[in-house]
C-alpha cells in the first residue's frame, strides 16, 4: 500500500476521533505485522509539512522504541 497524501485539516469532534484511533494503535502495536508497522509510520510521518518528515519518522521511532516496545 502506498502512503496517502496529506490529510485536511479537521474539526475538534474528528481530532478526538483520531486521538482515539492513534491509541488504539498503540495499544496493539506490538500485535501488528512489520509491514504494517511500517505503513503505519510512513502514514504518520507524511502527515504534515514534507519538509518534517525525517525528522517526524525519527521521533515517531524513538517513541515507539521507548514506550511501546517490549
Amino acid at each position: 500500500m502506498a502512503v496517502k497524501g496529506i490529510i485536511p485539516s479537521v474539526d475538534e469532534d474528528d481530532a478526538q476521533l483520531i486521538r482515539r484511533l492513534g491509541f488504539a494503535v498503540a495499544a496493539v502495536w506490538t500485535d501488528l505485522s512489520s509491514a504494517s508497522q511500517t505503513l503505519i509510520l510512513e502514514q504518520a510521518a507524511a502527515v504534515g509539512d514534507a519538509q518534517e518528515t525525517t525528522q517526524l519518522r525519527e521521533q515517531l521511532q524513538t517513541f515507539i522504541r521507548e514506550r511501546l516496545s517490549n
